[in-house]
């Protein structure tokens, strides 16, 4: 029944099968958007990370090569930092004891600012082992450069979810710049002349085709801050052989990607699905109204609000765009979504946008509620609220 479908994120250029709608759709197979479009609002520590035995895998050229160390307590490597990181260093940090030479005379803001300018990883690693108190400034910087990276998900991107059978110049209006379109022109004639299938002029291959990144990408893990390029360098100038006392905070240093998780605050209940181009949202408790008195298991809260249907399935059930109807037993349609190609955020009440022009946001939660219940009924008919 059906047929392909596939999520591009045009302006991260990745995509991702989506598969035939009735098999992934209404069964949480889209369950990742809601952690790539939520908004963290900081970092916390896994305290449940275990540092017995570090390990990682650095790509040379072609071969793989691999540095493991052991932390058991009796080497005197075990990580002893308990308290979470915070995203941004206080100027009110209190030295153990301070930097020695020109850089004793400097305070804590600018020796920060020095941080936040060296481009190197590397470069932040040995001058955070250079004292005690750059250690500490320096592990900040560090957890900071981690977050900016961990943080930067799909939010506020450009989303659609296209059909195979969609057509490269039937596009969603206003949602491709003069020169993209060109762009996709150009891509549905090259990607024609390579597919040995009927797909002249398809919207779907077109975008697939300019795409660099392919589908199989691993969604949930963003790039580390610690690079191949940063390892080679690290083995080059012998790193680790430095003395005991430096190794057990290189080790610290090193696992801040194992040790550190962003924090969501999911205990809150005013989470929202934000679109920041019509400026409508529609709130968490109104999808947790679906399920409210119903006795099913395993119904979450905060930005994951929900059992199945969720804010992740509101985007895509409103981003989808193909000149054909999904119509199992010609009742309801899938086509055109009213929201293909528009930018979205995952975030707190307090911390929406500013729309701008005097523009307000407007609540469609109500709206948006019948729309799931509609085409729930369509997938699951009389048995829909046991599936939500």
């Amino acid at each position: 029944m059906g047929y392909g479908w596939r999520l591009f994120n045009i302006d991260m250029r990745y995509f991702c099968d989506v598969g035939k709608l009735e098999e992934g759709f209404p069964h949480g197979g889209l369950h990742y958007l809601n952690d790539l479009l939520a908004r963290p609002t900081g970092v916390q520590r896994d305290l449940h990370y275990k540092p017995a035995q570090g390990f990682r895998e650095v790509r040379h050229f072609e071969e793989l090569e691999y540095l493991i160390w052991e932390a058991e307590e009796d080497h005197g490597l075990t990580v002893k930092r308990t308290k979470p990181q915070q995203r941004h260093r206080s100027s009110t940090l209190k030295p153990r004891s301070g930097p020695s030479g020109r850089l004793g005379a400097l305070p804590v803001e600018m020796i920060c600012m020095i941080f936040d300018e060296l481009d190197d990883v590397l470069s932040v690693v040995c001058l955070s082992l250079a004292s005690v108190f750059l250690f500490e400034v320096g592990y900040d910087a560090l957890v900071s450069r981690w977050f900016s990276k961990a943080a930067s998900t799909w939010a506020g991107c450009r989303l659609i979810c296209v059909g195979e059978d969609s057509d490269a110049k039937d596009i969603p209006k206003d949602v491709f710049t003069p020169a993209e379109q060109v762009q996709l022109e150009e891509a549905a004639l090259m990607a024609d002349d390579e597919d040995d299938e009927d797909t002249e002029d398809s919207l779907d291959h077109a975008l697939a085709y300019m795409q660099p990144r392919p589908s199989d990408y691993q969604r949930h893990k963003h790039e580390s801050i610690f690079t191949a390029d940063f390892w080679m360098k690290t083995r080059k100038m012998n790193l680790f052989a430095r003395p005991l006392a430096e190794q057990k905070c290189l080790l610290e240093l090193l696992e801040i990607e194992d040790v550190t998780k962003l924090k969501f605050d999911d205990e809150r209940p005013d989470w929202a699905l934000c679109n920041l181009v019509t400026g409508e949202y529609v709130r968490a408790d109104a999808i947790a109204s679906l399920t409210a008195g119903l006795d099913l298991k395993n119904v979450r809260k905060g930005h994951n609000v929900g059992r199945v249907a969720g804010f992740a399935e509101v985007v895509v059930a409103r981003i989808f765009w193909s000149p054909s109807r999904y119509d199992p037993d010609a009742d309801g349609q899938f086509d055109r979504g009213v929201w293909a190609g528009h930018r979205f955020e995952i975030t707190v009440r307090d911390r929406f946008r500013a729309l701008g022009d005097g523009r307000a946001w407007k609540d469609i939660s109500e709206e948006v509620m019948k729309e799931m219940q509609d085409l729930w009924k369509l997938f699951f008919r009389e048995e829909w609220q046991k599936n939500l």
